[in-house]
């Protein structure tokens, strides 16, 4: 991918926005949570397999961004997807459902969204589930809030098991499929 140089760091951006949760007050009033949609990732995973952040967006890393939003007494949250690849094109959980609940609670992520773009419905219901499971193994509390749901909107009733596993219960129009970030 091509960056523009004129890109500004998300980094910076995100680092900007929990200031002025603090500074302006809107943590006071329950504004409690930094959270990064998709294209924060890097392309491709590191040469272990773990997911990295955009060097470019994110020259820090997301470990040292958490610790920075945790420092201004916030939650710090983070994007990914159950498939191969995020709604954006970059690497899903799929394949590293373990590895990526272990890095998300070393780099102390306190929720993760996980999205739904390049799966198959049929796997959604067990993987999903599993990835939670993971999420929970790493004994870091973190909200768990998925896509899931959406995405199988008319194919199946999985009220019941949404209960057992997820912390939050939404429902929204799944996003359209293809590249949604600007490079």
């Amino acid at each position: 991918m091509t960056r523009r140089s004129s890109f500004e760091s998300r980094e910076r951006l995100f680092r900007r926005v929990a200031d002025l949760l603090v500074s302006e007050g809107y943590s006071n009033v329950g504004y409690q949570y930094i959270i990064i949609d998709d294209c924060w990732l890097d392309t491709e995973r590191d040469s272990d397999g773990a997911l990295q952040a955009d060097p470019e967006r994110f020259p820090s890393g997301i470990k040292d961004l958490a610790e920075y939003v945790h420092s201004k007494g916030l939650l710090f949250g983070i994007y990914e997807d159950y498939g191969n690849y995020t709604c954006g094109g970059y690497p899903g959980v799929l394949g590293h459902l373990e590895q990526d609940a272990n890095t998300f609670a070393e780099w102390g992520v306190d929720y993760v969204k996980l999205d739904g773009c390049y799966t198959e419905l049929e796997d959604m219901a067990t993987g999903y589930p599993e990835f939670g499971m993971y999420l929970n193994r790493t004994g870091r509390p973190m909200v768990y809030s998925c896509s899931w749901p959406a995405y199988q909107e008319g194919e199946m009733d999985t009220f019941d098991l949404r209960i057992k596993i997820l912390n939050i219960l939404l429902q929204s129009p799944p996003p359209p499929v293809g590249r949604i970030c600007q490079d």
